[in-house]
């Protein structure tokens, strides 16, 4: 019984010696690394040598983190790379099978073994640290590294981001727009090294007065478009609120954007929180009831011809979509030009926004002698060169 407890005790203390070693080797979760590599920068691990003189069948290798990347892996090992700066340390492992002889057997085995990997730091810095902007300025950010570590920065890209897009907006360039008034956080991750960041205040200016790009427009009914207005000084801000006198006529949202409901007049009121305020006259007319083309339109072969459409009522506004039926013989651009190919009859066709078209029947003619647009270029060029020469003995 003494001895029972006599090996108990010593098999205990054996256990916390070796508890006590590998807490000295990890030392808070950090391991004495095997490779330290750069962003980008790889390294070929080697499978291990199985033992008993075996030889390996199949390893998988497996990323213990989630910043190193395995580009190619195989039996014979596998090549890694930090994708992303991380600090500590991270691991790969392989876990293999093995075969081998034991006497006239063949016998197999399996085994793993696990690879720990740091990241080296590209030191990143950034121009500015603090901004202060205005409502609706601008500022471009430029992060740097020493030049030391050119060497390293092969693909370097940065990944920009706000803490509050609401009071500042970054684009991917390093351009950060001030919003509304308030304070927030740009951070930028180079990818390459630790995160850094720019601080950045927008201010509030209060407007004196504020207007209309434009004081009257005109809408078709059924549409749509946002109203613009500005305020002074430059980078004053407000916040707003949008009325119509006449909502039967035309619809404005807290945004400004007005919809035609039906013909007539209005006029639409921006009004700031410190009550100054700007009117807008609104038109709604009518959206187109027919459209329609000249039935036919002779083209030379080679020239071109300009189709108008003709809207009922007449001060309608619409856009226009063409198409050709054949673009063998013609084609048309979307501003209504035809301009004839090759001999024969087609027909263009034009559509409205609301769904009326009419059709065009086009003939593409053949010139007459000396006219064909290649010797018309060619004169027109010689005329260009008279002209000039005149205008050279005048002078």
């Amino acid at each position: 019984m003494y001895l029972f407890k006599k090996r108990s005790i010593v098999r205990l203390v054996l256990n916390r010696f070796i508890i006590l070693v590998v807490f000295l080797l990890l030392g808070n979760n950090k391991v004495i690394a095997q490779f330290s590599l750069y962003v980008g920068e790889s390294e070929f691990l080697e499978t291990p040598d199985p033992p008993y003189n075996g030889w390996i069948e199949n390893a998988n290798w497996v990323d213990r983190g989630s910043h190193i990347a395995i580009s190619e892996s195989d039996e014979y090992g596998a090549i890694v790379y930090p994708s992303h700066y991380f600090e500590g340390t991270e691991s790969i492992t392989c876990s293999y099978t093995f075969g081998y002889y034991s006497g006239n057997y063949k016998r197999a085995g399996h085994s793993q073994k696990t690879f720990y990997i740091t990241c080296k730091e590209i030191p990143f810095s950034l121009d500015k640290t603090e901004v202060e902007l205005t409502v609706g300025k601008s500022i471009t950010l430029k992060p740097s590294y020493p030049s030391s570590y050119s060497g390293w920065t092969f693909g370097l890209k940065y990944e920009w981001s706000s803490n509050n897009d609401d009071i500042a907006t970054v684009n991917n360039n390093g351009k950060i727009t001030g919003v509304s008034p308030g304070r927030t956080t740009i951070k930028i991750d180079p990818i390459a090294g630790k995160e850094i960041y720019c601080y950045v205040t927008v201010v509030y200016i209060p407007p004196t007065s504020i207007s209309f790009s434009d004081e009257k427009t005109s809408i078709v009914e059924g549409k749509s478009k946002t109203l613009k207005y500005a305020l002074s000084p430059s980078g004053a801000s407000a916040s707003v609120k949008w009325k119509s006198s006449d909502e039967n006529i035309v619809k404005v949202s807290s945004t400004g954007l007005i919809t035609g409901i039906t013909e007539g007049k209005a006029t639409v009121t921006v009004t700031t929180d410190n009550n100054l305020s700007a009117t807008c006259s609104i038109e709604v007319i009518s959206a187109p009831k027919s459209v329609s083309l000249p039935s036919t339109c002779t083209v030379i072969q080679g020239y071109s011809q300009a189709l108008k459409p003709v809207l009922v009522p007449s001060d309608s506004e619409t856009t226009y979509k063409w198409k050709v039926e054949d673009a063998n013989l013609a084609t048309v651009s979307t501003d209504g030009t035809v301009k004839g190919k090759n001999f024969g009859t087609t027909k263009v066709t034009v559509t409205t926004d609301n769904g009326l078209s009419a059709d065009c029947q086009i003939i593409v003619v053949e010139p007459t002698q000396g006219m064909d647009y290649r010797n018309a270029k060619v004169r027109v060029k010689a005329i260009e060169s008279l002209i000039n020469k005149t205008v050279n003995i005048i002078r």
